[in-house]
């Protein structure tokens, strides 16, 4: 099967926002995950996608969480 990166990011993404996750924190780590995958990083790529929705739902990590630096640096 193939498909385009374009997709397959929107795909994860979808799932992600489906499992209660932000769509700015779904669409970046979909970004990072497809992209793994596409570099041939397969252990940090599509994988991943399980068990990070079983964190989600288990309340694991807050899909909901808004990172906020406290102390940003240059």
């Amino acid at each position: 099967m193939h498909i385009t990166l374009y997709d397959a990011e929107t795909l994860v993404q979808s799932v992600f926002e489906a499992n209660g996750v932000l769509a700015d924190t779904a669409r970046s780590v979909a970004h990072a995950l497809v992209h793994a995958e596409a570099a041939g990083q397969y252990g940090h790529g599509l994988r991943r996608v399980p068990a990070y929705i079983g964190q989600a739902r288990s309340g694991k990590v807050d899909g909901k969480a808004r990172p906020v630096a406290t102390r940003p640096r240059p």
